[in-house]
């Protein structure tokens, strides 16, 4: 079992025993809630970034983006690089309709925001989601 210890003016760091009062708890809770949001746990990009990221990707491009549904991420390699799959409503130039395709592009974090990787290709070929 984990012991948590609170800091005391007076005498330092004393452990929190099943005796102490509520209130010392919840405060020592409070404070280890407060350093976790703050440092920020590892996790992968959101569905927002992504789909940030997937746009920016093709910006240069003559394809025209709708809807990007079906994202699924993981870990490439050490927490700050991901292997993304779409499912994106694409126009292509000169076509009358939108065509759904699937594929896979990787995002990374750079200067704290989440980017493409404009080494890796972005492959579009792959069957749309059926979501």
């Amino acid at each position: 079992m984990a012991e948590f210890f609170v800091q005391n003016a007076h005498s330092g760091l004393q452990p929190i025993h099943a005796g102490t009062d509520m209130l010392t708890r919840m405060w020592a809770v409070a404070c280890i809630a407060l350093v976790a949001s703050v440092t920020g746990c590892a996790k992968g990009p959101s569905d927002q970034e992504v789909e940030a990221a997937f746009r920016a990707r093709v910006a240069d491009s003559e394809l025209t983006v709708g809807a990007v549904t079906g994202i699924r991420c993981r870990s490439a390699t050490d927490g700050n690089t991901y292997d993304c799959d779409v499912t994106a409503a694409l126009t292509f130039p000169g076509a009358a309709s939108t065509t759904q395709a699937s594929g896979t592009f990787r995002v990374m974090r750079t200067d704290g925001s989440w980017t493409y990787d404009p080494n890796q290709p972005l492959d579009m070929s792959g069957p749309a989601s059926n979501e």
